[in-house]
């Protein structure tokens, strides 16, 4: 489709990943513990 042509020497097999996205930014860490708090609220409201 495109062309490319690639040469080398495959050393493994299906690799796993070895990249990251970096570390968690300070601003997001507490989003998941809120996020279930209001979701508790919510249902304790009927979910209206």
């Amino acid at each position: 489709m495109t062309g490319r042509v690639v040469r080398g020497r495959l050393s493994t097999a299906a690799p796993g990943y070895t990249h990251t996205f970096g570390p968690q930014p300070p601003e997001l860490a507490g989003i998941g513990r809120d996020l279930r708090i209001q979701l508790a609220r919510w249902r304790e409201g009927g979910g209206r």
